[in-house]
Protein backbone atom coordinates (compact mmCIF):
# COMPACT_ATOMS: atom_id res chain seq x y z
CA UNK A 1 0.00 0.00 0.00
CA UNK A 2 1.55 2.96 -1.09
CA UNK A 3 2.21 6.26 0.98
CA UNK A 4 0.73 8.51 -1.99
CA UNK A 5 -2.64 6.86 -1.85
CA UNK A 6 -2.72 7.13 1.78
CA UNK A 7 -2.27 10.81 0.93
CA UNK A 8 -5.02 11.11 -1.66
CA UNK A 9 -7.19 9.13 0.32
CA UNK A 10 -6.78 11.49 3.69
CA UNK A 11 -6.45 14.68 1.36
CA UNK A 12 -10.38 13.93 -0.38
CA UNK A 13 -11.87 12.89 2.83
CA UNK A 14 -10.78 15.48 4.62
CA UNK A 15 -12.30 18.14 1.87
CA UNK A 16 -15.44 16.71 2.05
CA UNK A 17 -15.36 17.08 5.48
CA UNK A 18 -14.95 20.58 5.04
CA UNK A 19 -13.06 21.41 8.11
CA UNK A 20 -10.18 23.52 7.53
CA UNK A 21 -8.17 22.08 10.30
CA UNK A 22 -8.35 18.27 9.28
CA UNK A 23 -7.59 19.88 5.87
CA UNK A 24 -4.76 21.77 6.81
CA UNK A 25 -3.16 20.26 9.48
CA UNK A 26 -4.69 16.63 10.54
CA UNK A 27 -4.81 15.33 6.87
CA UNK A 28 -0.96 16.00 6.52
CA UNK A 29 -0.03 13.78 9.38
CA UNK A 30 -2.82 10.95 9.77
CA UNK A 31 -1.19 9.73 6.52
CA UNK A 32 1.89 8.60 7.61
CA UNK A 33 0.32 6.42 11.16
CA UNK A 34 -2.02 5.14 8.68
CA UNK A 35 0.67 4.07 6.71
CA UNK A 36 2.47 2.52 9.77
CA UNK A 37 -0.68 0.71 10.45
CA UNK A 38 -0.92 -0.82 6.99
CA UNK A 39 2.04 -2.91 8.23
CA UNK A 40 0.37 -4.35 11.31
CA UNK A 41 -2.44 -6.29 11.67
CA UNK A 42 -4.53 -3.52 13.38
CA UNK A 43 -7.69 -3.18 12.25
CA UNK A 44 -9.94 0.04 12.21
CA UNK A 45 -11.74 -0.52 15.29
CA UNK A 46 -8.73 -1.08 17.21
CA UNK A 47 -7.04 2.70 15.97
CA UNK A 48 -10.75 3.66 17.16
CA UNK A 49 -10.12 2.16 20.84
CA UNK A 50 -6.80 3.47 21.22
CA UNK A 51 -8.04 7.25 19.94
CA UNK A 52 -10.38 7.26 22.89
CA UNK A 53 -7.83 5.94 25.18
CA UNK A 54 -6.00 8.88 24.41
CA UNK A 55 -9.35 11.01 25.37
CA UNK A 56 -9.18 9.51 28.54
CA UNK A 57 -5.55 10.41 28.85
CA UNK A 58 -5.98 13.72 28.17
CA UNK A 59 -9.36 14.21 30.57
CA UNK A 60 -7.19 13.29 33.26
CA UNK A 61 -4.79 16.27 32.72
CA UNK A 62 -7.50 18.49 32.09
CA UNK A 63 -8.60 17.29 35.30
CA UNK A 64 -5.89 18.82 36.96
CA UNK A 65 -5.58 22.59 38.18
CA UNK A 66 -2.24 23.37 36.90
CA UNK A 67 -2.13 25.35 33.44
CA UNK A 68 0.64 23.09 32.17
CA UNK A 69 -1.48 20.29 32.60
CA UNK A 70 -4.40 21.32 30.10
CA UNK A 71 -1.64 22.00 27.33
CA UNK A 72 -0.62 18.58 27.80
CA UNK A 73 -3.73 17.35 27.52
CA UNK A 74 -4.95 19.40 24.58
CA UNK A 75 -1.50 17.70 22.84
CA UNK A 76 -3.20 14.33 24.09
CA UNK A 77 -6.54 15.52 22.16
CA UNK A 78 -4.30 15.76 19.24
CA UNK A 79 -2.95 12.63 18.90
CA UNK A 80 -6.63 11.63 19.60
CA UNK A 81 -7.97 13.73 16.69
CA UNK A 82 -4.88 12.41 14.33
CA UNK A 83 -6.19 8.58 14.87
CA UNK A 84 -9.88 9.64 14.81
CA UNK A 85 -9.14 10.02 11.08
CA UNK A 86 -6.53 7.41 10.87
CA UNK A 87 -9.00 4.55 11.71
CA UNK A 88 -11.62 5.84 8.50
CA UNK A 89 -8.68 5.98 6.54
CA UNK A 90 -7.18 2.23 7.30
CA UNK A 91 -11.15 1.17 6.93
CA UNK A 92 -10.67 2.44 3.75
CA UNK A 93 -7.65 1.47 2.51
CA UNK A 94 -8.01 -1.84 3.91
CA UNK A 95 -11.77 -2.29 2.31
CA UNK A 96 -12.49 -2.96 5.91
CA UNK A 97 -15.29 -0.25 6.77
CA UNK A 98 -18.10 -2.03 8.40
CA UNK A 99 -21.33 -0.64 9.96
CA UNK A 100 -20.15 -1.83 13.78
CA UNK A 101 -16.94 0.25 12.91
CA UNK A 102 -18.98 3.62 11.78
CA UNK A 103 -21.41 2.94 15.24
CA UNK A 104 -18.31 2.69 17.24
CA UNK A 105 -17.29 5.62 15.65
CA UNK A 106 -19.73 7.54 15.68
CA UNK A 107 -20.65 6.68 19.48
CA UNK A 108 -17.75 7.56 20.58
CA UNK A 109 -17.42 11.22 19.86
CA UNK A 110 -20.30 12.31 21.98
CA UNK A 111 -18.77 10.72 24.47
CA UNK A 112 -15.71 11.89 23.85
CA UNK A 113 -16.36 15.67 23.85
CA UNK A 114 -18.42 15.57 26.66
CA UNK A 115 -15.85 13.82 28.72
CA UNK A 116 -13.14 16.63 27.78
CA UNK A 117 -15.66 19.44 28.66
CA UNK A 118 -16.51 17.52 32.43
CA UNK A 119 -12.45 17.07 32.41
CA UNK A 120 -11.76 21.06 31.86
CA UNK A 121 -14.74 21.65 34.23
CA UNK A 122 -13.05 19.82 36.83
CA UNK A 123 -9.23 21.24 36.43
CA UNK A 124 -11.49 24.55 36.74
CA UNK A 125 -12.87 23.53 40.50
CA UNK A 126 -9.90 22.34 41.46
CA UNK A 127 -7.77 25.32 40.34
CA UNK A 128 -10.58 27.98 41.76
CA UNK A 129 -12.48 26.20 44.11
CA UNK A 130 -15.61 27.88 43.24
CA UNK A 131 -18.70 25.38 43.74
CA UNK A 132 -20.66 27.02 40.61
CA UNK A 133 -18.69 25.42 38.58
CA UNK A 134 -19.52 22.04 38.83
CA UNK A 135 -23.07 23.06 38.07
CA UNK A 136 -21.91 24.84 35.17
CA UNK A 137 -19.72 21.84 33.95
CA UNK A 138 -22.70 19.54 34.26
CA UNK A 139 -24.75 21.68 32.19
CA UNK A 140 -22.16 22.26 29.44
CA UNK A 141 -21.16 18.54 29.20
CA UNK A 142 -24.78 17.57 28.37
CA UNK A 143 -25.10 19.97 26.02
CA UNK A 144 -22.03 19.20 24.22
CA UNK A 145 -23.14 15.48 24.37
CA UNK A 146 -26.43 16.55 22.94
CA UNK A 147 -24.90 18.87 20.23
CA UNK A 148 -22.67 16.05 18.86
CA UNK A 149 -25.51 13.44 19.11
CA UNK A 150 -27.64 16.16 16.70
CA UNK A 151 -24.65 16.00 14.38
CA UNK A 152 -23.53 12.35 14.50
CA UNK A 153 -24.86 9.62 12.41
CA UNK A 154 -25.36 6.99 14.98
CA UNK A 155 -29.16 7.00 14.97
CA UNK A 156 -29.62 6.11 11.25
CA UNK A 157 -26.76 3.18 11.56
CA UNK A 158 -28.57 1.64 14.44
CA UNK A 159 -31.60 1.57 12.51
CA UNK A 160 -29.41 -0.34 9.86
CA UNK A 161 -29.50 2.42 7.35
CA UNK A 162 -25.90 3.40 4.97
CA UNK A 163 -25.30 6.76 5.83
CA UNK A 164 -22.49 9.68 3.94
CA UNK A 165 -19.98 11.30 5.94
CA UNK A 166 -21.16 14.82 7.07
CA UNK A 167 -19.86 18.36 5.74
CA UNK A 168 -18.87 20.11 8.88
CA UNK A 169 -21.30 22.96 9.59
CA UNK A 170 -21.63 25.38 11.95
CA UNK A 171 -19.93 29.05 12.00
CA UNK A 172 -15.78 28.14 12.34
CA UNK A 173 -15.69 30.26 15.67
CA UNK A 174 -18.92 27.54 17.63
CA UNK A 175 -17.22 24.54 16.23
CA UNK A 176 -13.91 26.21 17.62
CA UNK A 177 -14.83 26.39 21.01
CA UNK A 178 -17.40 23.13 21.56
CA UNK A 179 -14.48 21.04 19.29
CA UNK A 180 -10.79 19.78 20.82
CA UNK A 181 -8.75 20.52 17.88
CA UNK A 182 -7.39 23.52 16.65
CA UNK A 183 -4.01 25.72 17.73
CA UNK A 184 -6.08 28.14 18.54
CA UNK A 185 -8.67 26.27 20.89
CA UNK A 186 -9.37 27.88 24.20
CA UNK A 187 -8.03 25.04 25.71
CA UNK A 188 -4.77 25.99 24.56
CA UNK A 189 -5.31 29.95 24.46
CA UNK A 190 -6.08 30.39 28.09
CA UNK A 191 -3.87 27.78 29.43
CA UNK A 192 -1.01 29.44 27.85
CA UNK A 193 -2.37 33.37 28.86
CA UNK A 194 -2.85 31.88 32.27
CA UNK A 195 1.13 30.32 32.42
CA UNK A 196 2.19 33.81 31.70
CA UNK A 197 -0.33 35.75 34.18
CA UNK A 198 -1.06 33.27 37.03
CA UNK A 199 -2.58 35.54 39.09
CA UNK A 200 -5.62 35.79 36.22
CA UNK A 201 -8.10 33.09 36.34
CA UNK A 202 -8.96 33.67 32.27
CA UNK A 203 -9.51 29.16 32.33
CA UNK A 204 -12.62 29.56 33.98
CA UNK A 205 -14.43 31.74 31.42
CA UNK A 206 -14.14 28.52 29.33
CA UNK A 207 -17.28 26.51 31.00
CA UNK A 208 -19.50 29.23 30.49
CA UNK A 209 -18.35 29.95 26.97
CA UNK A 210 -19.13 26.39 26.09
CA UNK A 211 -22.49 26.26 28.02
CA UNK A 212 -23.88 29.47 26.44
CA UNK A 213 -22.63 28.98 22.67
CA UNK A 214 -23.87 25.47 23.15
CA UNK A 215 -27.05 26.31 24.30
CA UNK A 216 -27.57 29.13 21.97
CA UNK A 217 -26.50 26.39 18.86
CA UNK A 218 -29.05 24.01 20.35
CA UNK A 219 -32.24 26.24 20.60
CA UNK A 220 -30.89 27.10 17.04
CA UNK A 221 -31.43 23.38 15.73
CA UNK A 222 -34.13 22.70 17.73
CA UNK A 223 -35.82 25.83 15.98
CA UNK A 224 -34.38 24.69 12.82
CA UNK A 225 -35.77 20.77 13.37
CA UNK A 226 -39.01 22.22 14.54
CA UNK A 227 -39.40 24.72 11.64
CA UNK A 228 -38.83 21.92 8.79
CA UNK A 229 -41.38 19.39 10.62
CA UNK A 230 -43.89 22.34 10.37
CA UNK A 231 -43.19 22.67 6.79
CA UNK A 232 -44.22 19.35 6.18
CA UNK A 233 -47.32 18.68 7.60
Amino acid sequence: MSLERIKEEARRTALKRNYPYRIFFLSRISPYITYLFTKTSITPNQVTLLSFLFVLLSVILLSRPEPLNWIFGWLLLQVYLILDCSDGELARIKGMGTRFGAFLDNFLHPISNSLVVMGAGTGCYRAYHTPSLLLLTSGAAVITMALSLSRSNILLLVKGREVQAKKGGGHPLVRLALSPGGFFHPLLALSIVEMMAPKVPVRIIYIPSVLLIGLCLLVKRIFRFYRGERRRC
